[in-house]
């Protein structure tokens, strides 16, 4: 998606947090693979403990993937996509509010990263041209085709 004219760099660089954001969250997964304190939990919780490190280390991943390539191009689905990310935060918040609170300030970092560039994948002109009807360039089969 192009945008027309010029745009700040605090919306060109808003994929950097959330690249930052999956590195740490592949890096806290990776800690929970290895639990400090597994001689004391009973062998349910280390594997709960490492099923829920690997999940975060595939969900960091594709957080990874998504802000360095669609994301950073501008391709609208991938900023809708990627507000999982603050909404996981919350989710952890919501579920124990007094321990976790730094996930509070992650939901909030992400969710940052997410408006800041928010013209780039809404601006005007976007609007405006996928309001219109007919063919585009990128769509081979025009209006009226599959029309019996």
């Amino acid at each position: 998606m192009a945008v027309n004219g010029s745009w700040r760099a605090y919306g060109k660089y808003a994929w950097t947090i959330l690249f930052v954001s999956a590195l740490v969250g592949i890096f806290g997964g990776v800690l929970l693979l290895f639990p400090k304190d597994s001689a004391s939990l009973s062998p349910r919780d280390v594997w709960v403990i490492r099923a829920w490190g690997i999940t975060w280390v595939g969900f960091n991943i594709l957080v990874l993937a998504l802000s360095v390539g669609p994301y950073r191009r501008g391709e609208r689905w991938a900023w809708y996509t990627l507000w999982l990310v603050p909404l996981l935060f919350i989710g952890y918040f919501l579920i124990a509010p007094k321990t976790m609170y730094f996930y509070l300030v992650l939901a909030t970092l992400t969710a940052l990263g997410l408006i800041l560039p928010y013209r780039r994948y809404f601006s005007e002109v976007e609007q405006r041209s996928s309001r219109s009807v007919g063919s585009t360039p990128e769509d081979p089969f025009p209006p009226g085709y599959f029309d019996d």
